[in-house]
């Protein structure tokens, strides 16, 4: 059918050390932090100088939301490379009691193709 249904995030071809979730966010105000996503929706502005930033929205490994803002800088460094799975590294901040990352690196991962989770899964008799 074209789609899986499991959560993205198991469909990593590399395998993850990075386990920080949406919710210990809070524990790290004013820290940089790496953080695996699912991207949900982006935001496309332009500034008052007509720099392009984006506001994106992620599902976190246990499918709890993670908030980024890219400012012009990290934007035209790390595009948005399509739907799919990122590594969001950034600074986590506060504002009204709403969390958000402030993103410094921005990299797409990698998924299984349904070919590579059929080897990776098959059974041999």
């Amino acid at each position: 059918m074209g789609f899986s249904l499991c959560s993205p995030l198991k469909l990593l071809k590399e395998k993850i050390n990075i386990h920080l979730k949406a919710n210990d966010l809070k524990n790290y105000i004013h820290q940089t932090v790496e953080i695996i996503g699912y991207l949900i929706t982006v935001k496309y502005v332009t500034t008052s100088k007509g720099e392009r930033m984006y506001f994106g929205t992620f599902l976190d490994l246990e499918g709890m939301w993670i908030d980024t803002v890219h400012f012009p800088p990290s934007a035209k460094a790390f595009p948005f490379n399509g739907p799919g799975c990122y590594r969001i590294k950034g600074k986590v901040a506060e504002e009204f009691d709403h969390i958000t990352i402030e993103v410094e690196e921005l990299k797409r991962l990698v998924t299984l193709n349904r070919e590579d989770y059929v080897e990776e899964n098959s059974v041999t008799v």
